[in-house]
């Protein structure tokens, strides 16, 4: 059950690797958010949500490098 949940994260991840747009990422958060919320633990949720008020403005932004991160801490979780 968690293998399509893992698949959209690490897909969301190379996309921060690789072509990294916040809006982008927070739009596809809340997609992954909305689509597998009775998977996903309230720990990676919060992280979820933080990845979603990047919509909200530069001062709600993650850099590219704290973004991976945050990523790769919810891909944890799933593997």
């Amino acid at each position: 059950m968690h293998q399509s949940l893992y698949n959209e994260i690490s897909l969301l991840k190379q996309q921060a690797e690789y072509n990294y747009s916040p809006l982008y990422i927070a739009k596809m958060s809340m997609n992954i958010l909305n689509e597998y919320s009775n998977e996903i633990i309230a720990e990676d949720r919060d992280k979820f949500i933080s990845l979603i008020a990047m919509d909200m403005g530069e001062e709600f932004e993650y850099s590219q490098d704290e973004c991976i991160k945050v990523l790769s801490e919810i891909l944890k979780n799933y593997n």
